[in-house]
């Protein structure tokens, strides 16, 4: 166990040490006024100190059994209770949900052109997580590239691409990266093509993965 943790973040915990067979406890306070505990580690074998305040409450790293955001079958760490508040207050809090917004109808072709389809407003603050798009048919030769702006400044440093024969960002062999994913309430987000196809796709739909 990590060392360093002030007192008032320490937790307070029973402490069980299980002894091999053959093996006396050993629980040793010394005349300085901090505890001495200790406990038998299996691998690898031996006496370790557990270290504990002068009252003998154990000093534990936070971190060490704390975790936010909570993992699918993690049984070692719990979230803190400022995140379970927060959840219990909002179930959305920490969760994120998908939005689609059709920029053009699907028998329209791509074009270079700002703010296709026009604004997109968002309501509350909130952070764009992950983000793509997909077309009804597929252009040919080269690359689609749409942008999506916060007021008019790129929430990327890579923009999203559709590649030639395909239909959706998800197969394209350069994965967005949002370098501004942290939205104000009332922004505007609009849509741009940036680059078209030789053969042009028709039809566009962008979607985000967005955190309330």
């Amino acid at each position: 166990m990590s060392s360093g943790s002030p007192d008032w973040l320490t937790p307070i915990v029973p402490v069980i040490v299980t002894v091999p067979e053959g093996l006396p406890p050993v629980v040793n306070v010394s005349d300085t006024p901090v505890a001495q505990i200790w406990g038998w580690c299996s691998d690898p074998e031996g006496w370790v100190k557990i270290l504990a305040n002068s009252e003998g409450k154990l000093i534990i790293d936070p971190s060490e059994i704390l975790q936010n955001d909570p993992q699918d079958g993690q049984i070692a760490k719990a979230p803190t209770s400022n995140w379970a508040y927060d959840h219990k207050s909002n179930l959305n809090a920490h969760g994120s949900k998908y939005s689609e917004y059709r920029c053009l109808d699907k028998d329209t072709s791509h074009s270079v052109l700002e703010s296709v389809g026009g604004d997109f407003r968002i309501p509350i603050s909130c952070s764009i997580l992950s983000v793509g798009a997909y077309v009804d048919i597929a252009g040919v030769t080269g690359l689609s590239t749409i942008d999506i702006l916060n007021s008019g400044v790129s929430i990327f440093s890579t923009k999203i691409t559709i590649d030639s024969n395909e239909k959706t960002s998800k197969t394209a062999e350069t994965s967005p990266v949002i370098s501004a994913p942290n939205i104000d309430a009332d922004s505007i987000l609009t849509f741009n093509i940036d680059v078209i196809q030789t053969t042009p796709a028709k039809g566009l739909v962008i979607w985000l993965e967005i955190q309330w």
